[in-house]
């Protein structure tokens, strides 16, 4: 007997080893020809399975400069093997224009697209296509270009960023200690977790006055964390997949997941309940982008079930609070990492600061128009430290780049990477790229390196 299940389980593993072999060789000599006039990537071997995609890991920024900046051509371009698709990376600012002019279609990818629904919803933007992807970006595009929208957001601003003095100020005064650490990850995390909850929602998180965190906003944490452990640490763990089994982990993100998005329908829910009054007794309704996103839906959508319009006004929502929440923080703590080794850059933003608003405290709108120096500075942050390093496009049609010796045309259903960090330091687009200098974004003469921003190069920044 323990003969005859040797000789099975033999015959399966021969069996499941012929199988992989097969698959390997089916892969190897499926794979596309290399598109003329565009350096192949010889430098870092193919994996036989995925191809190049094994060298754009751990680090995805290290990655993309290895394969779309260290390979890359006299023209910015290279290729390489993503399994067994062939994917253009492009580098200049003429080719990124023509890219993201032609298409806006990108080829999914199954494991990203899995976990994506699971944190997202099915009808967030960054999942949708062609003629849908359209009709959301329109509607969430126009929600948010009303003037007393950012007058209000701006009050929401100045009050969140004065509780926050006031919290750190009686920190440092209970201290018995003669210094005090702060994570400014965490802190401005907590900033624009609250200024969101009030100016999307007007929903209280009330984080900068605590250590630990509301439900909702814990429950969201957790979910994005889990995003995150699953697909960049944990791509290959089948299990991560699962998300059906009765796990712990699985469990807590089902209960995280209803937590943030019940929270989110009853706001839809209350938030419409106030517009019908409004319509009718003629009250305020307060400004917030839900009032103006609820409206654009239910205007699309007169006739359709309310339930399937909030589930997917739900989907953006989420989606925005995961873009604006991660961002943002990640945009002020590299700002004020800047500031911190740059004393003249510090000076000059408190004499504008000084200069614009004298004694008091809260900013407008109006304010925040004047304070040019400051929006440099946040542009130069903006250009060296992007917090979306990498974004993709799925040709629909054939695209031809350059011009004379330079040209090349990539074929329809060819995907074209754009890492967008190496766009923004890339010597076919800056002077002096390395360089931290917000005077490159002067709107007034010219900057240190001659780039003022009427100058700056449309996509490349």
């Amino acid at each position: 007997m323990l003969h005859l299940l040797m000789d099975k389980s033999l015959f399966v593993v021969l069996v499941v080893a012929v199988g992989l072999l097969a698959l390997v060789v089916a892969i190897f000599f499926a794979r596309s020809k290399p598109l003329s006039g565009i350096r192949l990537v010889t430098n870092y071997a193919p994996n036989l399975i995925l191809g190049h995609l094994v060298h754009m890991g751990p680090n995805v920024i290290d990655g993309m400069k290895r394969l779309c900046v260290e390979s890359a051509d006299e023209n910015g371009r290279a290729q390489f093997y993503l399994t067994n698709k062939l994917a253009v990376s492009v580098l200049r600012s003429e080719d990124v224009k023509k890219v993201l002019v032609s298409s806006n279609y990108r080829s999914s990818l199954p494991i990203l697209t899995k976990h994506m629904v699971q944190f997202l919803g099915k009808k967030s933007l960054v999942l949708l296509m062609n003629e849908e992807w359209k009709l959301h970006r329109r509607l969430l595009r126009s929600s948010f270009y009303h003037e007393d929208l950012f007058s209000s957001m701006m009050a929401d601003v100045s009050g969140v960023v004065n509780q926050l003095i006031k919290y750190q100020t009686a920190r440092i005064q209970a201290s018995t200690t003669s210094s005090l650490s702060l994570d400014v990850l965490s802190m401005n995390k907590k900033i624009t977790l609250d200024i969101i909850g009030l100016s999307a929602f007007n929903y209280r998180f009330n984080s900068v006055n605590r250590d630990d965190k509301e439900e909702v906003a814990s429950a969201f944490q957790f979910i994005q964390d889990e995003y995150s452990r699953r697909f960049h640490e944990e791509p290959l763990n089948p299990f991560a997949l699962m998300y059906f089994l009765p796990t712990k982990r699985n469990k807590r993100h089902k209960q995280c997941r209803h937590v943030v998005r019940s929270t989110l329908h009853q706001m839809i829910r209350k938030k419409r309940e106030e517009l019908v009054l409004a319509s009718q007794t003629g009250s305020q309704v307060h400004e917030d982008l839900l009032k103006h996103i609820v409206k654009s839906f239910d205007e699309e959508h007169p006739n359709s079930d309310k339930e399937h319009v909030d589930n997917e006004i739900v989907d953006e929502l989420v989606t925005f609070l995961f873009a604006g929440f991660d961002t943002t923080s990640i945009v002020l703590s590299y700002a004020l990492y800047e500031i911190s080794r740059r004393p003249e850059v510090e000076q000059g933003l408190l004499n504008e600061s000084s200069k614009v608003l004298g004694n008091r405290t809260a900013v407008t709108y109006d304010d925040y128009t004047k304070l040019e120096y400051t929006q440099a500075v946040l542009r130069e942050v903006l250009r060296v430290y992007p917090p979306a390093p990498l974004t993709t496009r799925t040709l629909t049609q054939d695209l031809v780049l350059g011009e004379g010796n330079c040209e090349v045309t990539l074929p329809a259903k060819t995907t074209v990477y754009i890492p967008i960090w190496w766009v923004h330091r890339s010597k076919w687009n800056w002077q002096s790229p390395e360089t931290f200098d917000p005077s490159r974004f002067s709107v007034v003469g010219k900057g240190n390196h001659g780039e003022p921003l009427k100058d700056v190069k449309p996509y490349a920044w």
